[in-house]
C-alpha cells in the first residue's frame, strides 16, 4: 500500500534527522509532499492521563507503562526541547499544515486528509521532474553566392533564374546605341538598322 508513497509517524523527531531525511530524499529523486502537526493542549493530555488511569483501575486491569502523569511531563519536556523546533524548519520550507489534535478521532482524521489534498494540488513539480524543451533548429543559412560578373551570360545560356545582371545592362546607353536606334524602323515586324556600306544585318 506504500508502493506510490510512505508515511513517517513519530519521525523525524530532532531538525538534524529531519535534514538527513532531507538527504535521503534528494539522492532517490523525491520530496515529502506534506508535514502534519498534530496539535494539543498539554494540560487537557494530562487530564486525559488521569482520566484513563482511573478507568483501567476501576476496571481491574494493569496500567500501562505510559499511563503516569510523571512519564506525560518527561515527554512533554523532551518534545519542546527536541522535537518542537521542526514547525519552524518545516515552515521555513512551505510543507508544514496544522491540525487540531484534540478534536474527536473522526474529525481528526478528516481534517489530516483534507490538508494532504489541498498540500497535494497547491504543490509545484520538483526540479527534477521539469524538463526543458530542446531549443528549436535554426534553418542552415543559404551558402548560394551571386554569380560574378563575367558569369552572367554563362548562367543564361544554363537556364539559371537567378541571374545578376552585370553592369551596363538596363541602364543608359551609349550616344552610339541611341542613335542606331533612333534611326531603326519597323520590317516585317523586326527591327532594321540602317545598312553601312552596302550592308545589311537584322536583329
Amino acid at each position: 500500500d506504500a508502493r506510490k508513497g510512505f508515511i513517517l509517524d513519530g519521525f523525524p523527531r530532532t531538525v538534524p534527522q529531519a535534514a538527513a531525511l532531507d538527504r535521503m530524499l534528494a539522492e532517490r529523486e523525491l520530496a515529502l509532499d506534506a508535514v502534519i502537526e498534530l496539535r494539543v493542549d498539554e494540560a487537557a493530555l494530562l487530564k486525559r492521563i488521569e482520566s484513563r488511569i482511573a478507568e483501567t483501575l476501576a476496571r481491574g486491569e494493569t496500567l500501562r507503562d505510559d499511563d503516569d502523569p510523571q512519564v506525560l511531563h518527561r515527554r512533554l519536556a523532551s518534545y519542546r526541547e527536541q522535537t518542537a523546533p521542526l514547525v519552524a524548519y518545516y515552515k521555513l520550507q512551505g510543507v508544514l499544515r496544522t491540525v487540531d489534535g484534540m478534536a474527536p478521532i473522526p474529525q481528526v482524521t478528516a481534517a489530516v486528509d483534507d490538508e494532504l489534498t489541498k498540500a497535494l494540488a497547491s504543490k509545484p513539480a520538483p526540479a527534477f521532474l521539469k524538463r526543458t524543451k530542446p531549443a528549436a533548429k535554426k534553418a542552415p543559412k543559404s551558402t548560394r553566392k551571386s554569380a560574378p560578373k563575367g558569369a552572367a551570360k554563362k548562367l543564361a545560356a544554363r537556364g539559371s533564374t537567378k541571374v545578376r545582371k552585370a553592369p551596363g545592362i538596363g541602364k543608359k546607353s551609349s550616344k552610339k546605341a541611341q542613335g542606331r536606334r533612333a534611326a531603326a524602323g519597323r520590317v516585317g515586324g523586326r527591327a532594321a538598322v540602317k545598312p553601312k556600306a552596302g550592308k545589311t544585318r537584322r536583329r
